[in-house]
C-alpha cells in the first residue's frame, strides 16, 4: 500500500510540497511524446505504438532516489485490486536518470524525462491508467498522473453542433450558446451489444470534468440511439461553448525579468462577456526548455478587475493546475478586484477564472463562462472514448474506441 502525504489526481501538478522529504517536484506533466503539452494517450494499433512523456523538475541539493508505479483503472480512475490486473514484473520504472540544471537556474536543481512504454514498463489494457511518482526511500508518494491507453477495435465518428441551452436550470447563470455532440459507431459481430457501457467526452485538457453519456441514465440532455442491432449514437446536449483561453508568456528573459511579473503585462485581466478572444493553446503549456539558463521559477500575479459585481468566490485554473478547480487557488478579493500570486517556471500557459462557493475544503456551482463568455466560435478538442463491460480476466471497463473531434463553429 502507498503511503500518500500529499494526494492530487493530476497530470500536471506545478508544485508537491512533502512533508517528510527534503525535495520538492515542480512543472509536473504527462503528455503524448508526439508534441509537448498533448492529451496524454497511448494509442495501441496496426501503426505501433505511441509513447508517452512524464517529465518533472526537482528542487533539491541531492538527487532523489524516485521510481514511477503504474496502475490500470476502472472508468472511475479506481486502481483494480486483482492480481490479474497488476502487471506484476511490467509496473514500477526504476533507476531514473536525471539532468543536472545550469546553476544559473533558480528554484529547481534537476530533471527527469521519461517516455513509456519501454524495457521495464508495460501498458497491456485498454482503459484509464494512474500512476505515482514515489520516494524509494520511504514508499511515499510525491505526484500522480492520468493517462489513457487505447487498443481501437471499434471506428468512432463524432459530430459537433451548435444548438441552445436545453437545461432551465441553468437558463439564468449562462448564456444560452452551447454545442450537441453526436457520437456514432457500428459495433463489430466479435462485441456484445449488451456490453456497451457509455462515451465519456472531455474536452481540451480539462480530464476531471467529463460530459458522461451513461447507456443507462436517459435524460433529455444525454441519451442514445440503437437499431436493436449494431448501431448505436451517443449524443450530449449542453456541452457549454465557452470561450478561448486567456494566455500569459514570460519565456523571454529579456523582457520580463522583473522579480514578480504579472501574468497580464497591461495590468489587470477583465471579464469577456462580449468578446471572441484570440486563439489560444486549446488548454495546453510550453515550458523553457530544462537547459536553457533562465529555465527559473519565478512569481507570478494574476489579477482580476471584473465588469460586474461578483458575490462568488473566483478561482484560477489553467495548464499549471491540471485545469482542476482547487481551493488553494482561489483569489483574494479587494473590494472589486481579485489576486493571486504563484511560482510558476518561465514559458507560456493558457489559464482562465471561473466561480464558485468554497465550503469545507470543496468548490461548489462552479460556473465556467461567467466571467470568461461563451460564444459559439470556440475552437475545441473534444477527446471521446467508448467504455465496453469486457468479460475478460473476471470483467473490466474497457476502452475500445477514440475519436479526437476538433471544432468550433465558424
Amino acid at each position: 500500500m502507498i503511503k500518500i502525504l500529499f494526494f492530487s489526481l493530476t497530470f500536471f501538478s506545478q508544485v508537491f510540497c512533502v512533508f517528510g522529504s527534503d525535495f520538492k517536484i515542480k512543472s509536473h506533466r504527462t503528455y503524448a511524446n508526439e508534441s509537448e503539452g498533448s492529451f496524454p494517450i497511448v494509442i495501441i494499433d496496426e501503426n505501433g505504438n505511441n509513447e508517452l512523456a512524464i517529465e518533472f523538475d526537482i528542487e533539491s541539493n541531492f538527487q532523489p532516489d524516485l521510481i514511477i508505479e503504474f496502475y490500470f483503472c476502472d472508468k472511475n480512475w479506481k486502481p483494480y485490486e486483482s492480481y490479474f490486473f497488476s502487471n506484476q514484473g511490467s509496473n514500477i520504472a526504476y533507476n531514473l536518470w536525471y539532468d543536472t540544471l545550469p546553476v544559473s537556474v533558480e528554484g529547481a536543481n534537476y530533471h527527469f524525462k521519461g517516455t513509456f512504454p519501454n524495457f521495464d514498463v508495460t501498458f497491456p489494457f485498454s482503459g484509464k491508467w494512474i500512476y505515482y511518482v514515489v520516494d524509494n526511500t520511504n514508499n511515499t508518494a510525491l505526484a500522480t498522473g492520468k493517462f489513457f491507453v487505447v487498443q481501437p477495435e471499434v471506428k468512432l465518428q463524432g459530430r459537433l453542433y451548435q444548438d441552445r441551452l436545453n437545461d432551465l436550470d441553468m437558463a439564468n447563470s449562462l448564456p444560452e450558446k452551447t454545442f450537441r455532440v453526436s457520437v456514432d459507431f457500428n459495433l463489430p459481430d466479435e462485441l456484445f451489444p449488451g456490453e456497451v457501457d457509455c462515451v465519456e467526452i472531455i474536452e481540451n485538457q480539462v480530464i476531471d470534468y467529463p460530459y458522461i453519456i451513461d447507456r443507462y441514465e436517459y435524460n433529455n440532455l444525454r441519451y442514445i440511439e440503437w437499431d436493436a442491432s449494431k448501431r448505436f449514437t451517443f449524443v450530449a446536449k449542453d456541452i457549454i461553448a465557452g470561450n478561448e483561453y486567456r494566455t500569459t508568456d514570460f519565456s523571454d528573459a529579456r523582457r520580463f525579468f522583473q522579480p514578480v511579473l504579472n501574468a497580464n503585462i497591461d495590468g489587470f485581466d477583465i471579464s469577456r462577456n462580449y468578446f471572441h478572444a484570440r486563439p489560444d493553446n486549446n488548454g495546453r503549456s510550453r515550458l523553457v526548455n530544462f537547459s536553457n539558463d533562465n529555465a527559473d521559477y519565478i512569481p507570478v500575479n494574476f489579477r482580476l478587475q471584473p465588469s460586474e459585481r461578483i458575490k462568488d468566490d473566483i478561482f484560477l485554473i489553467g495548464s499549471f493546475n491540471n485545469w482542476k478547480v482547487l481551493p488553494e487557488y482561489k483569489l483574494a478579493r479587494d473590494d472589486e478586484r481579485f489576486e493571486l500570486n504563484i511560482e510558476l517556471k518561465r514559458g507560456r500557459y493558457d489559464y482562465q477564472y471561473v466561480t464558485g462557493n468554497l465550503a469545507d475544503g470543496f468548490v461548489e456551482n462552479v460556473n465556467w463562462s461567467r466571467i470568461e463568455g461563451n460564444f459559439w466560435e470556440t475552437k475545441s478538442d473534444y477527446h471521446i472514448f467508448l467504455f465496453y463491460n469486457s468479460t475478460e480476466l473476471g470483467g473490466y471497463d474497457k476502452i475500445i474506441g477514440y475519436y479526437k473531434l476538433s471544432g468550433g463553429v465558424k
